[in-house]
Order: structure tokens, then sequence, then C-alpha cells
């Protein structure tokens, strides 16, 4: 059995070659993980944004970033309807991933401005000083998938949050 290809981050992130960030959007829905600068030891939040959608249904992928800069408290701040702490996979959070599954549960799809916050993932900084992680969507160990009215597939488009420890 070969298994169907997986998009990865790097076909689907807006990144340059030399990682700087790019600022356009890209195909289908982008999604944002906000940049934090903060001491060792400081408890923060990151945000995670939206482009501008109609008709959402649902959406999943995974986030990643180093656990030993960074090490997962929470996900709060849920704006989507049904979304709640049941849509995110904890069970690899201490290898630096977070997996999240989310689906409209109305199927009437959910209608989003461009920066709509959905949701805040939360941290402890742990590592030292001078560290940085990105934060990023990853396609595994779930791969990426965006649903909306009436039941069509759509890109997603990932950008990385940077968090830096002074």
């Amino acid at each position: 059995v070969s298994e169907q290809p997986v998009a990865s981050p790097e076909t689907t992130a807006t990144e340059t070659e030399n990682s700087e960030p790019v600022t356009k959007l890209g195909p289908g829905l982008n999604l944002w993980i906000s940049d934090a600068e903060t001491d060792q030891g400081t408890d923060f939040c990151l945000d995670v944004t939206m482009s501008s959608i109609k008709g959402l249904l649902s959406m999943q992928y995974s986030i990643r970033w180093d656990p030993k800069i960074l090490e997962f408290k929470s996900v709060k701040g849920f704006t989507l309807p049904f979304m709640d702490n049941n849509d995110f996979g904890t069970h690899k959070i201490s290898e630096g991933i977070l997996t999240a599954v989310w689906i409209e549960d109305n199927l009437q799809g959910v209608n989003k401005e461009e920066g709509d916050l959905m949701y805040q993932l939360c941290f402890t900084a742990i590592g030292n000083s001078g560290d940085e992680t990105p934060v990023r969507f990853w396609s595994s160990p779930t791969p990426f998938e965006v649903v909306v009215l009436p039941e069509n597939i759509i890109p997603l488009t990932s950008h990385k949050g940077i968090v830096k420890i002074r």
C-alpha cells in the first residue's frame, strides 16, 4: 500500500529561502502565529489569527516548537463556534507537537474577517537567554486540511511565529 503524499510545511508556508517571512496572503485559508519576546521563566501566550473566510466547516493541522525552549501550558480564548480544548491533542507536547482538528458542528459554516483571533497558545519560556524557536503549523502528524461550504477542500497557508528569550 503506497501512502498518499502529504503537503509539507515547506510547500505551504509563505517563507522565502532565507526564512524571512512573507507578509502577502497565500492561497486558501491563511493562519498566523504571533511573535513574542519574553524572559526566561515567564508565562506568555501567542495569538493564532486567520484570514477572512466564508463558510468554514473544518480544519486540521499540527503545531510545532522546540520543547527545550518552550513548555506548553494551554490553549485558551477560543472564538470559533464549538472550538474547545477537546479539539487539541496534547499527547505529543513533550516533543513540541500539538495536534488540532476542529469542525463546525452545525455544518452551517463560519464567516471570519482578516486578522480575527481564533485562540491563544500559552507557554512557559524554559530556554536560556538568547534562545529562539519558531512556533509553526506543520502537516505531520495531523495533515493540513481546510473544508469550506459546500464541502470543498481548500489550501492552508501557514505563517510562523518566532519566540525569543531575552
